[in-house]
């Protein structure tokens, strides 16, 4: 990796998970740790599993039911290498927005220090392993009210093992939205020096909605793990239409927790567009003035070839880019994209309980 690309402040640097990964040799900070972390979680978690159901239908003679149960396959298949993919992704682009908010100049460099100080403090609740101890210890106490003592042991694997260490996952990945969060507040409150003039349209902002994508890995996860509860809901005979309102609440959820932390900006980003506005509306004002002054006064044909009409022309481009910056950093295309990311995982379901030929019907309507 080039020192251009060394990622500055991230979420997953440490904590008791990546800290017991540096020791097993599972994380060595490569493109291959997703793919060792993964491994080694579902040899822990999923594979005595499936080996317990396996002996417990050698000694009984039944095909155990869990076998069917793709909920359980689908997070250690899909939903959790997912999640770990977006550990890496996630980190590299926030720690290229890191620095971007200090070579851009959006961060002074007299607030650069209380920048660091706020990067430092965050990075420490991320690195603690204590917290993440209590995130798992909660992750097993959700669970573990669940079994009785005439359970078979891998329903006993399942309550304990299993389902905690994958909810240990989900908690770990909240308590970085949050800390996510807290980075952003803090940011939004160094009073940024924006410009109403910069071609994002906000204020030199831009960049804060791409972690904010990468964040879709989890939404993807997520909707991986849910859709497969509801196929297995679709399968015992609820019908798609009565799970509507499980998909509705899972996608506006999802999707919002995603963008809230962004609107921490708004404030910031209005009072920096009604300033551009009043400065740039000054500017205009004396210009024009001027140039009606020496060309709309004066002879026509004077301003032939002139410069001034070009730059006459560029004031009004300007002013667009300033009356169209927006007070929130990401667009309805970002809002469009993490929704179809969240009803991706929804697609087999649907397509479950329509017939080839109503699909078909729909195709040549929709071409016709």
């Amino acid at each position: 990796m080039d020192d251009d690309d060394e990622p500055g402040f991230r979420l997953f640097h440490g904590g008791l998970l990546r800290g017991l990964g540096r020791v097993t040799r599972l994380v060595r900070d490569d493109r291959l740790d997703i793919v060792r972390q993964s491994v080694a979680l579902a040899l822990i978690a999923w594979v005595p599993l499936l080996g317990l159901w396996g002996l417990e239908w050698l000694l009984t003679g039944r095909f155990h039911p869990p076998f069917t149960q793709v909920e359980v396959h689908a997070r250690w298949l899909v939903s959790v290498p997912l999640l770990f993919a977006a550990e890496r992704i996630v980190d590299e682009r926030i720690g290229v927005l890191a620095r971007y908010l200090s070579e851009s100049g959006l961060v002074s460099t007299a607030r650069a220090p209380e920048l660091h100080r706020l990067e430092r403090r965050v990075a420490a609740w991320c690195d603690s392993a204590i917290l993440e101890v209590v995130l798992l210890m909660i992750a097993v106490s959700l669970s573990a009210g669940q079994v009785e003592i005439g359970d078979a042991p891998s329903r006993w694997w399942d309550s304990l093992v299993t389902l905690p260490l994958y909810r240990f996952l989900l908690l770990r990945w909240l308590q970085r939205w949050l800390l996510w969060t807290v980075l952003l507040v803090g940011v939004s409150r160094l009073e940024l020096d924006l410009n109403g003039l910069h071609p994002d349209r906000v204020g030199g902002l831009g960049l804060l909605v791409e972690p904010t994508r990468a964040f879709a890995l989890v939404i993807l996860a997520i909707g991986s793990a849910v859709a497969s509860v509801l196929a297995m809901r679709m399968r015992a005979g609820v019908p798609l239409g009565d799970m509507m309102p499980v998909m509705f609440t899972y996608v506006g959820l999802t999707v919002g927790l995603a963008l809230l932390p962004l609107v921490t900006f708004a404030p910031m980003l209005e009072r920096a567009k009604r300033r551009t506005l009043y400065h740039y509306g000054v500017f205009a004002q004396i210009y024009v003035h001027a140039f009606a002054d020496r060309w709309l006064r004066g002879a026509p044909g004077l301003a032939l070839g002139s410069v001034d009409i070009q730059s006459l022309n560029d004031l009004g481009g300007s002013h667009n880019v300033v009356r169209e910056m927006r007070i929130v950093p990401f667009t309805s295309r970002s809002i469009a994209e993490l929704v179809a990311v969240a009803l991706f995982p929804m697609l087999p379901l649907y397509l479950q309980s329509v017939s080839i030929a109503t699909l078909a019907t729909y195709l040549v309507k929709a071409l016709f």
